[in-house]
């Protein structure tokens, strides 16, 4: 699998911590956890030179070769060990599920129950992943969603904030930081965050209460659940293509290459 992100760094660093945002040392917060497989070597692209490469269906990643697992000097060594302990492990009972449902290569759309799960500790784990990937801006600077996660127990998720889930196995995974995507033909703008980490994509909209995409779950319901109880989550959700590092964009590689060629 390849990585793709213009923002990526792998060392100590000093600078803001993104949750409680004191001047201090960083540590690395791994987007996933590592315990949930993220212990991959990968090459580093910006998606500049991979969308204005001659094949971005092929593009051949060179130079360095990164191991230890994705990740992002985001949060002080505080903030990192209490989004650890409070909601990492309910993560990883999430993505054993999602793990086992995308063992079926034949299946696309999955109906299907995951049990003794907590919603509103994973969604914390996953609204904790776009807070990594992201730079200061109005998502990180955001006081409701930084208390939403600094609370292990508060379900006041900002009123601005969607989550979306799907399932996926690849090809290529996504770290998008909060950029625009257009509609020409409905002229409909929407902004968004996106991570891919099989077998999970996570879609995070901001300001938009009509968007819409039937491809996709909502998860954002998850801070309705309490903390501190297990919940059986029955749920519908698809396995969509990861082929290019544009939000929203699930084609799978033969409608691309349909699409270039009538270009063509």
């Amino acid at each position: 699998m390849i990585y793709l992100s213009i923002n990526n760094y792998i060392k100590m660093n000093f600078g803001t911590c993104k949750l409680c945002h004191n001047e201090t040392r960083l540590s690395i917060e791994h987007v996933p956890p590592r315990s949930c497989g993220n212990k991959v070597r990968y090459n580093n692209a910006s998606i500049l030179d991979f969308m204005t490469s001659e094949d971005p269906l092929s593009y051949p990643f060179k130079g360095k070769v990164f191991q230890g697992g994705i990740g992002y000097n985001s949060y002080c060594n505080n903030c990192n060990t209490f989004l650890g302990n409070e909601y990492v492990r309910y993560y990883k009972e999430w993505f054993n599920v999602g793990l086992d449902l995308i063992q079926d290569s034949n299946n696309k759309g999955f109906d299907f129950t995951a049990l003794r799960q907590n919603p509103l500790r994973l969604l914390k784990q996953v609204l904790g992943m776009f807070v990594a990937i992201n730079p200061i801006s109005s998502l990180v600077n955001n006081p409701e969603l930084i208390n939403f996660l600094n609370n292990p127990e508060s379900k006041k998720c900002p009123k601005e904030i969607r989550v979306f889930c799907y399932l996926n196995n690849g090809p290529r995974l996504r770290y998008l930081e909060l950029n625009q995507k257009g509609n020409f033909k409905s002229g409909k703008i929407v902004l968004g965050s996106e991570i891919t980490f099989p077998p999970f994509g996570y879609v995070l909209v901001l300001n938009n209460d009509d968007f819409s995409n039937d491809l996709l779950t909502e998860i954002t319901g998850f801070s309705h659940f309490g903390a501190n109880n297990d919940y059986h989550l029955s749920l519908k959700m698809n396995k969509l293509d990861t082929c290019l590092p544009i939000i929203l964009d699930y084609r799978s590689r033969d409608e691309i290459e349909k699409k270039i060629a009538k270009i063509n």
